[in-house]
């Protein structure tokens, strides 16, 4: 990461919390690759980090909680954040998500004597405000209303900032930085593979399709099931997998097309798992039916294992997968039973190169690409002297 090193910055990083999520992983990874490439490096979270991804963090990021004790946590909060960038003085503010973008906003418009720059990191490409109550959609248009107040907008899909376009929102300068994939910990693994396709009673003479995120009505997970449905009808060799976690509703609606689909003996559910990268390596296909996206980290650790992709074409599914998967239409299930069909005809005979989706993920989409572009955002912002 020479080329991180022009010179140093005090860089704050600034989310809600670290609970398990995509923003999150990135946040840390982005933060321990800063820090690794020279530049002193924080993380500010609204909430205190009692587990999820602050155990993953460098020993020399440090990470700082605000303390906050619920939603309305207004002035005390406020005075809190306020104290933190007057004693610490970092050079970027960088935050992300709506929430956080809007608080850091205020912040940095009241406190006096702090010269950072302001940046904000918006990771969406398509906002269904079904699934949100109005403080959500509040937040979201305030975000519009704001959009100069940040030097820097970053987006991580090419869809996501074209769609803010196409409503609006106008900053004074934007760029798009793809989400690094952890290539450290997301490789194919031979052993992992058979020893977890053992663990889920998957012979070899089976096809596994699998699936990782959070359980949420956004990620279609009623596409899967249906896709399985179908393919069990076709062929009952077919194993499928999920991955994740979610609401006690989404679970259990998820759990009832299941058992509508008398797909029991066929669909293992796991929860939110450490051993994921292991789930990745047994499967055969992964197949993502999300109904939005901007860039989506289970589909660039599903590559880095060598597994290719079906993917719906949202975000920047398509640019990721490239020529290695398959894209389909939002909610087409006989698209994905196609795909299913096409890639497993493929593995069957060798066509698919395995290493060379692998390679692609290290060389277009790695954490080192990912600091890189970052650090030479930020010290473009920075004053000549």
């Amino acid at each position: 990461m020479v080329g991180c090193q022009r010179f140093s910055l005090k860089v704050f990083l600034v989310i809600r919390d670290l609970s398990p999520g995509g923003t999150q992983r990135q946040v840390v990874l982005l933060a321990n690759a800063l820090a690794r490439s020279g530049q002193r490096v924080g993380i500010l979270t609204f909430y205190e980090a009692l587990d999820g991804y602050a155990s993953h963090l460098d020993a020399n990021v440090v990470c700082h909680s605000l303390h906050k004790t619920g939603r309305w946590d207004l002035v005390g909060f406020a005075i809190r954040f306020a104290r933190v960038l007057r004693q610490s003085r970092p050079d970027v503010l960088y935050s992300f998500l709506d929430g956080a973008n809007l608080f850091s906003a205020f912040i940095s418009m009241i406190v006096k004597g702090c010269h950072h720059r302001l940046v904000w990191g918006i990771r969406s490409s398509f906002m269904d405000w079904g699934a949100y109550d109005w403080t959500w959609k509040l937040l979201n248009r305030f975000l519009f209303w704001l959009a100069r107040s940040p030097d820097l907008v970053v987006f991580n899909s090419i869809r996501g900032q074209s769609y803010y376009a196409e409503k609006g929102f106008r900053p004074r300068q934007q760029m798009v930085i793809a989400n690094g994939v952890d290539t450290q910990r997301f490789y194919p693994d031979a052993q992992a593979r058979s020893q977890m396709r053992a663990e889920l009673a998957v012979d070899l003479d089976s096809i596994l399709i699998g699936t990782v995120g959070r359980i949420d009505p956004i990620k279609d997970l009623q596409t899967f099931i249906a896709v399985a449905s179908r393919l069990i009808d076709l062929d009952p060799r077919y194993r499928f997998v999920i991955v994740g976690s979610g609401p006690s509703a989404d679970e259990q609606a998820l759990q009832q097309a299941i058992e509508q689909n008398k797909l029991i003996q066929s669909v293992v559910r796991v929860k939110q798992s450490a051993r994921v990268r292991d789930y990745y390596n047994a499967m055969d296909i992964f197949v993502s039916c999300s109904r939005g996206e901007g860039f989506p980290n289970t589909v660039g650790e599903a590559m880095a294992c060598g597994v290719p992709c079906i993917v719906t074409d949202v975000g920047d599914c398509r640019l990721l997968v490239g020529d290695t998967g398959v894209v389909v239409d939002i909610g087409d299930t006989t698209a994905i039973v196609a795909g299913v069909r096409k890639l497993e005809s493929q593995i069957s005979f060798g066509s698919i190169a395995r290493e060379s989706i692998t390679k692609r993920v290290q060389v277009e989409f790695s954490v080192e690409r990912l600091c890189s572009r970052s650090v030479t955002a930020f010290q473009a912002l920075m004053p000549i002297e």
